[in-house]
Formats: C-alpha cells, sequence, structure tokens
C-alpha cells in the first residue's frame, strides 16, 4: 500500500507514515483517512492533524580560527527556552526578557568566546572560569576569520631574545588558552617572523634551554604546565606598572645581558635590600644556618648557594640580582664587585645557575649537583 497523503511506499497493515509522519488509517474503525479531512468519514471519529507551518527560527554561530560554530533551527514555541539558556552565555542586548522570536528570527552571533554546543548547554565550573587567565586575549586579537596578531607589544622583555622567547611562551600560551593545544613548528615560526623575528641561532639556543616548559609531538609545540605559569607570570610582568621595559619591538639593539646594563630594570652595580625577604623564616630553616654546612670560597660559590636557598629551600620564585644582594648583605660576606657580572659568569663560566632571564635565575641540575654533591663540609 502507498501513503494516500506522499505516496510513500508502505507495509499492508501501516498505520503512520514515517515519511510524512502522517496519520493513514482511523485508529477508531480502521478505515484509510482522506486528505483534509478532520474526521473519519466512516466512523465520525475527530483526526488530529499535524500544524506543518510552524514558524522557524534560526540562529547561527561564527567559527574562526579559534572559535567554534554551530547553527540550530527552532520554532517560537521553543524560543523562550533557548532564550533562557543561550543568555547565560552569549552577549545578547538586554532586553531580551521581551519577545524573545524578535531576537533569535534569524539571528547571526558573530565573534563570541569559545563556546561550544556542549559546553553551553552545561553549567560552567567556578573553578574552569577562575582557570581562564582574562589577560590572554588582551595580548593577541584576531583580524577577520584566522589572521592572528600581537595586539600588545609590551612584553617587558630584557633583550631581543628574551622577547622572542617570551612572545613564543604566550602564543602557545594564547592557542592553548582558545583551544588548540598543540601548535605546528611551522606555524610557531611563521608567526615570529611576521612579527620580526628570523629563527636564528639564538632563538634555537632559548628554546633548547626552556625544554621544560613544552613537549614536542608530531613536530608540533605543546605546552607543559610550567610552561602554562610560565606564561602566566609574562602576563603579570606585562600588566605590571612598575616593571621597565628593557627591549621593545621595534629596538634594533639584541639587548645582551653581558652588555644590556639595564637588565632586570636595576643599573649595574647598584642595588637593594629586599625587605620582604625574609631570610629567617620560622617554618624554615635560615639562610646563615644553611650557608654554615657548605665550604664556600668565592662569589660563584656563594651565588649558587643563595640561588639555591631561595629557589629550593624557602621556595621563592622571580628570583633577581636585589635577592642575591640581600643574601651577601645577611650573612655578612664581601660582595663582588661587579654583582651583575659575577653573576652572568657563575652561568656562563659553571652553567649553575640559568640567568637567562635576569627577573628569573633559577638552579641547573649541574647547580644542584654541586650544592648537594661538592660543596658540603
Amino acid at each position: 500500500m502507498n501513503c494516500q497523503f506522499c505516496g510513500q511506499e508502505l507495509p499492508e497493515n501501516a498505520k503512520f507514515c514515517f515519511k510524512c509522519r502522517r496519520q493513514i488509517i482511523c485508529m477508531n474503525c480502521g478505515e484509510r483517512l482522506i486528505e483534509g479531512a478532520s474526521i473519519c468519514v466512516f466512523c465520525g471519529n475527530e483526526i488530529s492533524i499535524p500544524n506543518n507551518n510552524i514558524e522557524q527560527n534560526h540562529i547561527k554561530y561564527k567559527e574562526t580560527k579559534t572559535l567554534k560554530s554551530f547553527e540550530a533551527t527552532f520554532s517560537n514555541e521553543t524560543a523562550g527556552a533557548v532564550a533562557k539558556t543561550f543568555a547565560q552565555f552569549l552577549p545578547l542586548k538586554k532586553n531580551i526578557i521581551g519577545d524573545t522570536k524578535e531576537i533569535f528570527h534569524d539571528t547571526q552571533i558573530e565573534d563570541v568566546e569559545d563556546i561550544t554546543p556542549a559546553k553551553a548547554l552545561l553549567p560552567v565550573k567556578q573553578e574552569e572560569l577562575a582557570d581562564k587567565n582574562p589577560n590572554i586575549n588582551d595580548i593577541f586579537k584576531v583580524r577577520g576569520d584566522n589572521d592572528i596578531y600581537l595586539h600588545e607589544t609590551s612584553l617587558k622583555a630584557n633583550s631581543k631574545v628574551d622577547y622572542a622567547g617570551r612572545l613564543t611562551i604566550l602564543y602557545l600560551f594564547y592557542m592553548q588558552s582558545n583551544g588548540t593545544t598543540e601548535v605546528p613548528k611551522t606555524e610557531v615560526i611563521a608567526f615570529l617572523k611576521k612579527i620580526g623575528f628570523n629563527n636564528d641561532g639564538n632563538y634555537r639556543g632559548w628554546m633548547s634551554k626552556m625544554k621544560a616548559l613544552y613537549n614536542i609531538n608530531n613536530n608540533c609545540y605543546c605546552l607543559c604546565r610550567a610552561g602554562e605559569e610560565r606564561a602566566k607570570e609574562y602576563l603579570k610582568d606585562i600588566f605590571d606598572g612598575d616593571k621597565v621595559d628593557n627591549w621593545k619591538l621595534g629596538d634594533t639593539s639584541k639587548g645582551n645581558y653581558r652588555f644590556n646594563n639595564k637588565a632586570n630594570n636595576i643599573p649595574k652595580n647598584s642595588y637593594s635590600i629586599e625587605g620582604s625577604l625574609n631570610l629567617n623564616p620560622s617554618d624554615n630553616e635560615s639562610l646563615k644556618s644553611f650557608i654554615g654546612k657548605f665550604k664556600a670560597s668565592n662569589g660563584f660559590q656563594y651565588n649558587l648557594l643563595f640561588a639555591y636557598y631561595l629557589q629550593k629551600v624557602i621556595g621563592k620564585t622571580n628570583i633577581n640580582a636585589n635577592h642575591i644582594y640581600t643574601c651577601y648583605k645577611n650573612v655578612g660576606v664581601k660582595i663582588p664587585n661587579n654583582l651583575y657580572q659575577s653573576l652572568v659568569d657563575t652561568k656562563n663560566k659553571k652553567g649553575w645557575i640559568d640567568t637567562s632571564d635576569m627577573n628569573n635565575i633559577t638552579v641547573t641540575i649541574s647547580g644542584e649537583n654541586c650544592v648537594e654533591q661538592d660543596l658540603k663540609k
């Protein structure tokens, strides 16, 4: 038998058509229904006729390189529920609690932050909101559909190489924050080149030293947890009004630490005691007690021991030359005539500390071994 409404071929005992979804026989007497009739002409039983002219509304979510996209069609009857759901996530006008049909009918919503259909219908956890750093989207912006550009150019870097390194970590963090966890190396290099940086030996050397911040998988960069934390530290620097730019985009100098007297925002041979640095904590070993366990005899060794104590014993981060200077003063040891150069030489000649970022001096594995194996009395 065929459906009398759309002609679809159906089994002989069918009561409904799967194509047009119409009832084809009377459920009371079993006779075939007549198209357009509101009752069965054989028994008079009323037939409910579906309304196929329900007004449809359309909502469209635009997709860019870092954003998602979806479309949905729904009737006026469900528009109210849809409006209440999406009003929590999408930046609609404040008069949404009015005629929802006018708001959603053939509406296009563009350039909205990362909201997928699955996420939009679920409540957002507070811890997820806390983890999302709101500042990263102030550093990078998107033109059109896929052109990411550097919006905030002041990265508070100490040198050209430091600037390129910070830019790389922040770019990876931006991509990760917007849903792309693995970024091809070629894409990163192309982005840096667009900003004005070539993939030279100095940059590759910086990246080689920072392997704890990222993984490489299928020739793609992927930030580690340490990389995420470092990116957040860079963001704090950028939005810290007291931080000074030692190398700005467009500066023709390399800003090499060996010759840049402004590194770490501290003039060469001019340092100050960090009053907030507690070197005699009640819940941990004091610096004087710690130093007394070792046989230090020169500036290189003291530089290492001070950096080790600050980083490994009391958990200090973002160690700079002022912190090391404060340690010298605390224990009463003669300070090197050129502390800045002494710190750089401790890195270059001994390899015990890393001064690539003079705002974040750290102890290397070689330095750890020296403290824990060689310098003990």
